[in-house]
């Protein structure tokens, strides 16, 4: 009957163990929230001082016909 006890202890124990803490998830929630608003940010701004129409292609020829 005792073993079943102590078994039962040590797979709480472990399980305790493989959980993160509250305050670990909130750290890990807002590192990751953070570091893909600064990805998007950086992709956003990424080649804006570059000239829109970059093969000089004009649709509005094609449209016309």
């Amino acid at each position: 009957m005792s073993a079943s006890i102590v078994a039962g202890d040590k797979a709480k124990a472990a399980k305790s163990r493989l959980l993160p803490s509250t305050r670990q998830q909130t750290i890990l929630f807002w590192g990751v929230l953070v570091a893909l608003l600064a990805i998007a940010f950086g992709m956003r701004l990424y080649g804006l001082g570059l000239p829109f129409d970059r093969d000089g292609y004009d649709e509005g020829v094609y449209w016309q016909t």
